[in-house]
């Protein structure tokens, strides 16, 4: 269902004026408190009392509850990245000192075949 089409029709003009208070001419600002609150009853139809309506307050609520997720989500990123950077570098220092036996392990061996092939 369009915008247009609930703004259309005389039963919803009707509606509109009755709801709103203002003329329904089809220039109520597209996102007016008002027209929402309209939109909202005319899609839900007669049982629109019973649901509940997010007001201007809750909305803001919503926004900041998300914009503090954002915030906690783009901070656990950077710790995360901090913590891959401190690991790959202490890999990098592992792998560093393991070269560095393992080629002085070479070299004795190397040295102590050296010594029985000569002796």
């Amino acid at each position: 269902m369009t915008v247009t089409s609930l703004l259309s029709g005389r039963r919803n003009r009707v509606a509109i004026e009755t709801l709103t208070g203002c003329p329904a001419n089809g220039r109520l600002l597209l996102h007016s408190p008002k027209r929402v609150l309209l939109l909202r009853r005319l899609r839900s139809g007669p049982d629109a009392e019973e649901r509940p309506i997010m007001t201007t307050r809750s909305s803001a609520r919503v926004r900041a509850q998300a914009l503090f997720k954002k915030e906690k989500q783009a901070q656990l990123g950077q710790e995360a990245m901090i913590q891959y950077r401190a690991d790959q570098e202490a890999t990098l220092v592992k792998t560093a000192r393991l070269r560095v036996l393992r080629l002085a392990r070479d070299k004795d061996r190397t040295a102590a075949a050296g010594a029985t092939n000569k002796g």
